[in-house]
């Protein structure tokens, strides 16, 4: 849909129609974290009956239900958007930089050295989470990613 604007100069509906798919995905993990959240436990158990990998699969479920919401959603429908739109070498720059600074760098740092476990590498994975999508949402404001026009449609 963006990539289809783009290509008949309506460069504000693009926008208009990013934001919106980007706020509807957020609003649509929020409903599907409420109901995840308090059945952490349940869920998990469904996969094991060891009681320490059910404990520690439910607090990443319920790290991920904090977490989806309020970062996914900016940091990987920002960035199809800006590649419909053309805006690929500039997404996949900051993709790949920050799952090595952030994603695995941070893992390692915060599950080896901080002794945090499997939760580290999660909380490093959030970490880029954050970066992707303050660097996607800056890249959207800039307005930058509309020079890109792919095709053109008359």
């Amino acid at each position: 849909m963006i990539g289809q604007h783009m290509g008949r100069s309506e460069s504000e509906e693009a926008k208009g129609t990013l934001v919106y798919i980007t706020k509807l995905t957020a609003i649509c993990l929020l409903i599907i974290s409420a109901l995840t959240y308090p059945f952490a436990n349940l869920i998990a158990g469904l996969y094991s009956s060891d009681a320490e990998v059910v404990r520690i699969a439910a607090m990443l479920i319920r790290t991920a239900s904090l977490s989806m919401p309020t970062l996914w959603a900016m940091s990987f429908i920002l960035p199809a958007g800006l590649k419909g739109a053309g805006d690929a070498k500039y997404t996949m720059v900051i993709s790949i930089a920050s799952m090595w600074v952030f994603r695995v760098g941070f893992g390692y740092i915060l599950c080896i050295h901080a002794g945090l476990g499997v939760l580290g590498v999660w909380l490093g994975m959030y970490i880029d989470w954050v970066f992707r999508g303050i660097m996607f949402y800056l890249r959207l404001k800039s307005g930058k990613w509309k020079n890109n026009v792919v095709i053109k449609v008359n």
